[in-house]
């Protein structure tokens, strides 16, 4: 069979198309992944072979001038076929957030019932916001993250998968799973979680077997075996996913996987190795994409260096990331950003800046209910006072800040960890998605 080159014009169409299409990644990914290369020649290998049983193949009568075949008028149907279904997405989309944002002030049951009996919310857009929704609400109220993650989970079973196709639907499914799994880890279910990535997993084997879906339950799962203190598991399964993301360059992906193993190295006494993590994330993070996650990242950066003594560097890092806070006001993002200048200040002899700081710092957090934080601020504003010859006001201050380190203990009388500036993995409070009431 003779090697067939479409011209540029006709190259240049079909990515456009993808593109449009929404599946420029996919087709990225194909072109350097040599594992789906293989699939793909032989899915196109077994449609040759069916065609030649078929009947008789026709001389191809391609321009004369061009000396060889003409492929545009094929490839410009499939840009068509492409273009429509793209609009079919995108048409989906925007319906789905009009229509839950009139489903969402009714009670639960008729939100339920709405789903099963509402053709709008059959749609793919409509299980895509549900999941949105989902990883929105996980940081603030995992029960709340799991039931939105259930219900597209269910509405999958009623999508059409003459449209759709079943094996997107079943990546779909496992998609949703891995998010039930992930707000059971939030909410501290952890053998629950375990049932659901189980159940995910499976679901996958039936589906296109897509790596990067396969990556992503990889990077989901992590996160609860650190919860399940198994770290060395955690870290394979991140370093198994970013192998797949850099191949089909999702540079946000890598760097989201870096962020978590850099949690992993903090967690394990390695702030040195934690700093390195987040200083290869940080440009690769799309900022506009998930900008807590870009914050988060700068945040514990600069934690970690204030923490290793690279006061400068951090310094001059929380200078550069002043438009990324000021994206937050929330007072415990804003408290934890003056906690951070505190400790920055007293690590270059700044005393005055630095008690401004903290008084700031403590102030907000006492104000937003992290006692044991503002406590934790007291004692290291006691320290400034003292270095200030400031005795008495700093004893006063240090006595307030342990009584109340001290309510907060374990019943137990276990001692918990002193409380740091920087923020709990994954992600800071992040605010409500939009409609989700």
């Amino acid at each position: 069979m003779p090697r067939i080159h479409p011209d540029d014009l006709t190259l240049q169409t079909l990515v456009d198309s993808l593109r449009l299409a929404g599946l420029d990644r996919a087709f990225a990914h194909l072109a350097s992944c040599s594992d789906c290369q293989n699939r793909a020649r032989s899915l196109v290998a077994g449609e040759v072979e069916q065609s030649r049983s078929a009947g008789r193949v026709l001389a191809w009568t391609g321009h004369a001038w061009a000396g060889r075949p003409d492929y545009s008028p094929a490839l410009g149907r499939g840009s068509r076929d492409l273009l429509l279904r793209a609009a079919a997405f995108e048409h989906e989309r925007a319906d789905a957030a009009a229509c839950w944002s009139e489903l969402s002030c009714l009670a639960d049951a008729a939100i339920e019932r709405a789903l099963g009996e509402n053709p709008r919310c059959r749609s793919w857009g409509f299980v895509e916001m549900l999941l949105e929704g989902s990883r929105v609400r996980i940081a603030i109220d995992g029960a709340e993250a799991e039931r939105l993650a259930a219900l597209a989970h269910a509405q999958v079973a009623r999508l059409d998968s003459g449209f759709y196709g079943s094996a997107r639907l079943a990546d779909l499914a496992a998609r949703c799973l891995g998010q039930i799994a992930h707000a059971r880890r939030a909410r501290a279910d952890l053998p629950g979680a375990e049932v659901a990535f189980a159940e995910a997993e499976t679901t996958l084997r039936s589906g296109t077997r897509d790596p990067l879906e396969r990556a992503e339950i990889w990077r989901l799962k992590a996160a609860l075996h650190r919860e399940q203190q198994r770290p060395a598991e955690a870290e394979h399964l991140l370093l198994r996913a970013i192998d797949i993301f850099r191949a089909a360059r999702e540079t946000h992906r890598v760097g989201r996987c870096q962020v978590a193993l850099a949690d992993l190295a903090r967690g394990a006494g390695d702030p040195r190795r934690a700093i390195e993590r987040l200083q290869e994330a940080l440009p690769m993070l799309d900022a506009a994409l998930e900008p807590e996650l870009d914050l988060v990242a700068r945040h514990n950066l600069i934690s970690f260096l204030a923490e290793e003594g690279q006061y400068l560097p951090g310094r001059r890092l929380l200078a550069e990331s002043r438009a990324v806070y000021r994206r937050f006001p929330s007072p415990r993002i804003q408290g934890r950003r003056s906690w951070l200048e505190g400790r920055i200040a007293i690590g270059l002899g700044q005393l005055a800046s630095a008690e401004r700081a903290l008084r700031i710092a403590r102030e907000g957090l006492d104000k937003e209910g992290l006692a044991r934080e503002a406590a934790q601020i007291g004692l290291e504003l006691a320290e400034v006072l003292l270095r200030q010859e400031r005795g008495q006001e700093a004893d006063e201050i240090a006595a307030a800040a342990d009584a109340r380190l001290r309510e907060s203990a374990d019943p137990e009388g276990r001692k918990a960890p002193a409380p740091s500036p920087e923020f709990p993995f994954p992600e800071p409070v992040r605010s409500g998605f939009a409609g989700g009431g």
